[in-house]
């Protein structure tokens, strides 16, 4: 007679139910906007034509990234998604049937892959276990960035003729939009003397925003991954096979763009450094409890480790909350969090 695990039987259920779920969204979704394929040739055909567009698709093509249209839903409600470290990059843009803000987004993370292929780890391997605090700070201008390039790009394209980019932009109302919103009715763009000048003070802002959004996500993936290692062991398998991030070259654009103070060029760890020095203090404690709980886990007891491990899932349990809470107050229109204050390097 054959067993049957209910178990194994309910989870393959779900795995059913999940998949035509999806199928079904995707549908519905092609139905209302046109096929994922029409959406993104029509993106990559608007995406040509705005200046520096064929470059990025080229450095796409050598990069043998797939770029794809998909459904809200497939990447977790957000506008758009890269991912690496698997066989080929993916860029994922959500649909939307809005090609000025689909071809946004698709430019936002295309400069994601640029990051990455300037900073030597787009195969992967690499995690925030490693060097938490600093990966923690430059992933936050990592994303800066993206956001200082995306509006960067709108700009130029209303200066040409199409303000409908940096309008579909703009009218996000939270976050980065909110800070070039806020940066452009103190300062128009055409005062700064070159992109540059506009795109440090932007970035700048954006930092001080403090990215809660951001922040909730990175502390869920420490909460995940503490859950998940339950004892010594499996934490130095999970962080076994990771590594810590290579440093940005001199010639990257973090490096070049943002590094500069004066006539001095600081480097992206200095800069990780003073962002992360400007962070509340339970903040900070959280990420160097993680960082020195990983580098001493060959030295560590298990009676240790449990007790740094749970102080670790109550701290990023209840940052996570946090960073959520204010992240959703911020795009309901209430007060953003506190700013980050700016510190000197």
């Amino acid at each position: 007679m054959i067993q049957i695990n209910p178990k194994d039987w309910l989870q393959d259920i779900r795995r059913r139910a999940k998949r035509l779920f999806r199928m079904a969204d995707d549908a519905a979704v092609q139905l209302r906007y046109g096929s994922f394929e029409s959406q993104k040739a029509a993106m990559v055909a608007r995406l040509e034509e705005i200046e520096g567009g064929k470059e990025a698709l080229k450095a796409a093509q050598q990069a043998k990234a797939q770029i794809s249209v998909v459904s809200k839903r497939r990447i977790d409600g957000v506008r758009g998604r890269f991912s690496r470290g698997t066989a080929r990059p993916r860029v994922r843009v959500s649909a939307s049937g809005d090609m000025a803000q689909m071809t946004a987004t698709l430019w936002h993370e295309l400069r994601h892959l640029r990051q990455h292929l300037e900073r030597g780890d787009l195969k992967g391997g690499v995690s925030r276990l490693h060097g938490t605090r600093k990966q923690h700070m430059i992933s936050l201008m990592i994303e800066a960035d993206a956001f200082t390039a995306q509006t960067l790009m709108c700009l130029r394209e209303k200066k040409a003729g199409h303000p409908e980019y940096l309008d579909k932009f703009l009218a996000t109302g939270k976050g980065a939009a909110e800070a070039a919103r806020t940066l452009l009715a103190h300062r128009p763009y055409e005062s700064f003397p070159d992109d540059g000048t506009f795109a440090r003070a932007l970035f700048g802002d954006i930092m001080k925003t403090n990215m809660p959004g951001y922040q909730a996500k990175y502390f869920r993936s420490y909460h995940r991954i503490f859950n998940k290692a339950a004892t010594l062991a499996q934490l130095r398998q999970m962080a076994g096979i990771t590594r810590e991030a290579p440093d940005f070259p001199a010639s990257s654009t973090l490096m070049d763009l943002y590094g500069r103070k004066g006539g001095d060029i600081a480097s992206v760890p200095q800069l990780a450094k003073a962002y992360y020095r400007a962070q509340e203090p339970d903040v900070r404690d959280a990420l160097t409890l993680i960082e020195e709980t990983v580098r001493q886990a060959d030295k560590m007891t298990e009676d240790e480790f449990a007790a740094a491990r749970t102080d670790i899932l109550k701290r990023t349990e209840k940052l996570s909350n946090q960073f959520r809470s204010a992240s959703q107050s911020h795009r309901r229109g209430a007060a953003p969090c506190r700013p980050v204050a700016r510190k000197k390097l």
